[in-house]
Protein backbone atom coordinates (compact mmCIF):
# COMPACT_ATOMS: atom_id res chain seq x y z
CA UNK A 1 0.00 0.00 0.00
CA UNK A 2 0.94 3.67 0.06
CA UNK A 3 -0.08 4.62 3.59
CA UNK A 4 2.68 6.35 5.50
CA UNK A 5 3.29 7.51 9.07
CA UNK A 6 4.68 11.01 9.59
CA UNK A 7 5.77 13.01 12.61
CA UNK A 8 6.15 16.72 11.76
CA UNK A 9 8.49 17.42 14.67
CA UNK A 10 11.50 15.80 16.21
CA UNK A 11 11.27 12.65 18.30
CA UNK A 12 10.85 13.50 21.97
CA UNK A 13 14.04 13.48 24.00
CA UNK A 14 16.34 12.73 21.08
CA UNK A 15 19.88 14.14 20.99
CA UNK A 16 22.60 14.00 18.36
CA UNK A 17 24.99 11.11 18.76
CA UNK A 18 27.05 8.47 17.01
CA UNK A 19 24.86 5.40 17.42
CA UNK A 20 21.60 3.81 16.32
CA UNK A 21 19.87 0.48 15.79
CA UNK A 22 16.92 -0.15 13.47
CA UNK A 23 14.92 -3.34 12.99
CA UNK A 24 11.85 -3.85 10.83
CA UNK A 25 10.03 -6.53 8.86
CA UNK A 26 9.18 -5.88 5.22
CA UNK A 27 7.56 -7.66 2.29
CA UNK A 28 7.79 -6.36 -1.29
CA UNK A 29 7.06 -7.82 -4.70
CA UNK A 30 9.04 -7.27 -7.91
CA UNK A 31 9.05 -3.56 -8.81
CA UNK A 32 7.92 -2.48 -5.35
CA UNK A 33 9.89 -0.56 -2.72
CA UNK A 34 10.60 3.11 -2.09
CA UNK A 35 11.45 5.15 1.02
CA UNK A 36 11.18 2.95 4.09
CA UNK A 37 12.34 5.40 6.77
CA UNK A 38 13.65 8.97 6.69
CA UNK A 39 14.55 11.48 9.37
CA UNK A 40 15.63 15.08 8.81
CA UNK A 41 13.51 17.67 7.06
CA UNK A 42 11.66 19.80 6.62
CA UNK A 43 10.46 19.15 3.08
CA UNK A 44 13.10 20.20 0.61
CA UNK A 45 15.91 19.71 3.12
CA UNK A 46 18.47 16.96 3.44
CA UNK A 47 17.83 13.68 5.20
CA UNK A 48 20.05 12.74 8.16
CA UNK A 49 19.05 9.09 7.90
CA UNK A 50 17.37 7.31 5.03
CA UNK A 51 16.58 3.64 4.59
CA UNK A 52 15.07 2.60 1.28
CA UNK A 53 14.45 -0.26 -1.13
CA UNK A 54 15.35 0.28 -4.77
CA UNK A 55 12.27 -0.35 -6.92
CA UNK A 56 14.40 -1.56 -9.85
CA UNK A 57 16.96 -3.77 -8.12
CA UNK A 58 15.09 -4.75 -4.95
CA UNK A 59 18.15 -3.98 -2.82
CA UNK A 60 18.03 -2.20 0.55
CA UNK A 61 20.23 0.79 1.39
CA UNK A 62 21.08 3.03 4.34
CA UNK A 63 22.45 6.58 4.35
CA UNK A 64 23.62 8.78 7.27
CA UNK A 65 24.62 12.46 7.26
CA UNK A 66 26.10 14.87 9.81
CA UNK A 67 24.92 18.42 10.58
CA UNK A 68 26.81 19.76 7.53
CA UNK A 69 24.96 17.19 5.35
CA UNK A 70 28.15 15.25 4.63
CA UNK A 71 27.58 11.52 4.16
CA UNK A 72 29.14 9.66 7.09
CA UNK A 73 27.99 6.12 6.20
CA UNK A 74 26.33 4.64 3.15
CA UNK A 75 25.78 0.97 2.36
CA UNK A 76 23.45 -1.28 0.39
CA UNK A 77 22.73 -4.97 0.07
CA UNK A 78 24.18 -7.12 -2.66
CA UNK A 79 21.05 -9.25 -2.95
CA UNK A 80 17.49 -8.41 -3.97
CA UNK A 81 14.57 -8.78 -1.57
CA UNK A 82 11.54 -8.09 -3.77
CA UNK A 83 10.39 -11.73 -3.77
CA UNK A 84 7.06 -11.29 -1.98
CA UNK A 85 8.42 -12.87 1.22
CA UNK A 86 8.80 -11.33 4.67
CA UNK A 87 12.35 -10.21 5.48
CA UNK A 88 13.91 -8.79 8.64
CA UNK A 89 16.08 -5.74 7.97
CA UNK A 90 18.49 -5.05 10.83
CA UNK A 91 20.89 -2.09 10.76
CA UNK A 92 23.12 -0.65 13.46
CA UNK A 93 26.07 1.71 13.68
CA UNK A 94 28.63 2.90 16.20
CA UNK A 95 30.42 5.69 14.38
CA UNK A 96 32.83 6.33 17.27
CA UNK A 97 34.21 2.89 16.46
CA UNK A 98 33.65 3.40 12.69
CA UNK A 99 31.39 0.34 12.64
CA UNK A 100 28.20 -0.25 10.67
CA UNK A 101 26.19 -3.44 10.20
CA UNK A 102 23.49 -4.28 7.67
CA UNK A 103 21.83 -7.69 8.03
CA UNK A 104 18.87 -9.30 6.28
CA UNK A 105 17.26 -12.34 7.87
CA UNK A 106 20.12 -12.62 10.32
CA UNK A 107 22.85 -12.66 7.68
CA UNK A 108 25.26 -9.83 6.85
CA UNK A 109 24.65 -8.51 3.33
CA UNK A 110 26.52 -5.24 3.08
CA UNK A 111 28.19 -3.47 0.19
CA UNK A 112 29.96 -0.39 1.55
CA UNK A 113 29.55 2.78 -0.52
CA UNK A 114 30.95 5.23 2.06
CA UNK A 115 32.75 3.65 5.02
CA UNK A 116 31.56 4.70 8.51
CA UNK A 117 33.20 7.95 9.67
CA UNK A 118 33.79 8.93 13.31
CA UNK A 119 31.31 11.79 13.25
CA UNK A 120 27.98 12.78 14.79
CA UNK A 121 24.59 11.92 13.32
CA UNK A 122 22.54 15.11 13.50
CA UNK A 123 19.47 13.67 15.23
CA UNK A 124 18.86 16.99 17.03
CA UNK A 125 18.55 18.76 13.66
CA UNK A 126 15.68 16.55 12.53
CA UNK A 127 12.30 18.28 12.30
CA UNK A 128 10.44 15.46 10.57
CA UNK A 129 10.34 11.65 10.64
CA UNK A 130 8.50 9.58 8.06
CA UNK A 131 7.97 5.87 7.53
CA UNK A 132 6.84 4.94 4.03
CA UNK A 133 7.45 8.22 2.16
CA UNK A 134 9.78 11.20 1.82
CA UNK A 135 9.41 14.44 3.78
CA UNK A 136 5.90 15.85 3.70
CA UNK A 137 4.57 12.49 2.57
CA UNK A 138 5.78 13.24 -0.96
CA UNK A 139 7.76 11.26 -3.51
CA UNK A 140 8.92 7.67 -3.51
CA UNK A 141 5.94 6.38 -1.56
CA UNK A 142 6.64 2.90 -0.27
CA UNK A 143 4.69 0.18 -2.09
CA UNK A 144 5.32 -2.68 0.30
CA UNK A 145 4.14 -4.06 3.63
CA UNK A 146 6.07 -3.13 6.78
CA UNK A 147 5.68 -4.34 10.35
CA UNK A 148 7.37 -4.09 13.76
CA UNK A 149 9.49 -0.96 13.23
CA UNK A 150 11.93 -0.58 16.15
CA UNK A 151 14.41 2.34 16.30
CA UNK A 152 16.82 3.43 19.02
CA UNK A 153 19.71 5.88 19.17
CA UNK A 154 21.66 3.25 21.09
CA UNK A 155 24.01 0.81 19.37
CA UNK A 156 23.39 -2.92 19.55
CA UNK A 157 26.17 -4.95 17.95
CA UNK A 158 23.98 -7.11 15.73
CA UNK A 159 27.04 -8.87 14.29
CA UNK A 160 26.99 -10.83 17.56
CA UNK A 161 24.60 -13.76 17.12
CA UNK A 162 23.00 -13.38 20.55
CA UNK A 163 22.17 -9.73 19.81
CA UNK A 164 20.89 -10.44 16.31
CA UNK A 165 18.57 -13.05 17.86
CA UNK A 166 16.92 -10.28 19.88
CA UNK A 167 15.13 -9.37 16.61
CA UNK A 168 15.27 -12.38 14.28
CA UNK A 169 14.30 -15.68 15.81
CA UNK A 170 14.96 -19.28 14.87
CA UNK A 171 13.43 -20.33 11.55
CA UNK A 172 12.79 -16.70 10.64
CA UNK A 173 10.12 -15.88 13.22
CA UNK A 174 9.50 -12.46 14.71
CA UNK A 175 10.80 -12.05 18.24
CA UNK A 176 8.73 -10.43 20.98
CA UNK A 177 10.35 -7.08 21.79
CA UNK A 178 8.85 -6.73 25.26
CA UNK A 179 6.62 -4.07 26.79
CA UNK A 180 7.15 -0.77 24.90
CA UNK A 181 9.99 -2.45 22.99
CA UNK A 182 12.23 -2.54 26.06
CA UNK A 183 13.50 -6.10 25.62
CA UNK A 184 16.55 -5.52 23.39
CA UNK A 185 17.80 -2.62 25.59
CA UNK A 186 17.65 -4.38 28.97
CA UNK A 187 14.57 -2.44 30.05
CA UNK A 188 15.24 0.89 28.34
CA UNK A 189 12.66 2.18 25.87
CA UNK A 190 13.52 2.82 22.19
CA UNK A 191 12.44 6.06 20.56
CA UNK A 192 10.19 4.25 18.07
CA UNK A 193 8.16 1.06 18.14
CA UNK A 194 5.36 0.87 15.56
CA UNK A 195 3.51 -2.44 15.67
CA UNK A 196 -0.20 -1.63 15.44
CA UNK A 197 -2.52 -2.34 12.50
CA UNK A 198 -3.15 0.01 9.55
CA UNK A 199 -5.73 2.24 11.24
CA UNK A 200 -3.57 2.81 14.30
CA UNK A 201 -0.07 2.32 12.91
CA UNK A 202 1.08 5.79 13.97
CA UNK A 203 0.63 5.00 17.66
CA UNK A 204 4.19 4.84 18.93
CA UNK A 205 4.93 2.49 21.81
CA UNK A 206 8.41 4.02 21.98
CA UNK A 207 9.35 7.21 23.82
CA UNK A 208 9.52 9.56 20.82
CA UNK A 209 5.83 10.44 20.42
CA UNK A 210 3.09 9.41 18.02
CA UNK A 211 3.01 9.70 14.22
CA UNK A 212 0.14 10.93 12.01
CA UNK A 213 -1.22 8.72 9.25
Amino acid sequence: GTQYARRASNLLGIASGKEFTLSLWMKANDGQGGIVFVGGGPAGSTQKIQVSQNTASGTYSVLLRNAANVIIWQASTALSYDDGEWHNLLISADLAATVGHLLVDGVSDEVTVVAPVNDTIAWANCTEWVFGAFFGGTATLLTAVVDSIWFSTEFIDVSVAANERLFFGDEGVKVGLGHQGRGPLDGRQPEVLLTHGPGNFGRNEGSGGDFDL
